[in-house]
């Protein structure tokens, strides 16, 4: 087994179980934040793609690869959106959100008190199982196909990337339902 294999087959673990995890938590919803956790998921993608596949090496099978994938992550990221449970912020919540800003001194720029809270519970575990098996079926069959690009740990970080920024997008829209229905 491989170095990479190692590698790869280790974040994976941790960034499913961690999103599992989250899926049967109860969570403020704070905008600005789940968009950074998609930039930030990008950006590392795009440097380790970045560190360690050459653009020559490039072909246009790798960016259809991967044009697929990104599909099939910003859908299923759309539904964990639209399947989202939705409750009021409870005082818990509020009063860790207000001691996590106020130990920064303020809260971060664009930031918001949260209003809601979200989780997409068991339901948003099987989409992301199902995800990640869609997700190595590819990987295996790119691999095979001799694609340098799919198989790398940033294909699968930018990957992620669109699934939550995808996800989000969606929360923004039904947010915004809520407060139109609300006033």
């Amino acid at each position: 087994m491989s170095y990479d294999v190692v590698i790869r087959t280790v974040l994976i673990l941790l960034v499913v179980g961690w999103i599992c995890y989250r899926q049967t938590q109860w969570r403020a919803v704070v905008i600005p934040r789940m968009w950074r956790s998609a930039l930030l998921f990008t950006v590392i993608g795009l440097v380790q793609i970045g560190g360690t596949t050459s653009l020559g090496t490039v072909s246009a099978f790798d960016v259809g690869v991967m044009a697929i994938e990104i599909v099939i992550s910003l859908g299923v990221g759309a539904v964990m959106g639209w399947i989202a449970h939705f409750r009021p912020v409870t005082e818990q919540a509020l009063a860790a959100w207000e001691a996590k800003a106020g130990s920064r001194g303020r809260p971060s720029a664009g930031e918001v008190a949260p209003i809601v809270e979200s989780r997409t519970g068991w339901w948003g575990i099987g989409l992301w199982l199902v995800f990640i098996a869609v997700r190595l079926g590819m990987d295996v069959w790119a691999g095979a196909a001799g694609s340098q690009l799919a198989v790398t740990v940033g294909a699968i970080l930018i990957v992620v990337a669109a699934n939550r920024a995808a996800r989000t997008l969606v929360f923004m829209a039904r947010i915004e339902r809520m407060r139109i229905v609300a006033a």
